[in-house]
């Protein structure tokens, strides 16, 4: 069971992931024509705006729902954690932990 505090650092990873691939993109005004009639060739840059604007979304989405299950799981009562190694009652809390999966 993932606790708080993970929960809401998956979302805000998201975020800031999604976030740097958008702002990665150049703004097509600012390009020269070339490279512009190029981008609306192979891909549409409105069809690029559009993935763009999308994943924008998923960046809000990923944070709202990282702040919304971590307070979930601080309503039910999920105590945070610190420290590396199972949780308590998984199927590896019982073996030794090695920190590594084993795969």
């Amino acid at each position: 069971m993932p606790t708080r505090k993970f929960i809401r650092a998956v979302g805000a990873s998201l975020h800031d992931r999604l976030v740097r691939i958008i702002s990665s993109f150049p703004e097509f005004d600012a390009l020269p024509p070339f490279y512009r009639d190029l981008a609306d060739a192979l891909c549409g840059i409105e069809k690029i705006r559009m993935s763009l604007g999308a994943l924008g979304w998923a960046a809000k989405q990923s944070r709202r729902l990282g702040s919304l299950l971590g307070r979930e799981a601080r309503a039910s009562g999920i105590p945070p954690r610190s420290g590396n190694g199972p949780l308590p009652g998984s199927r590896l809390s019982s073996t030794r932990w090695t920190g590594t999966s084993g795969f």
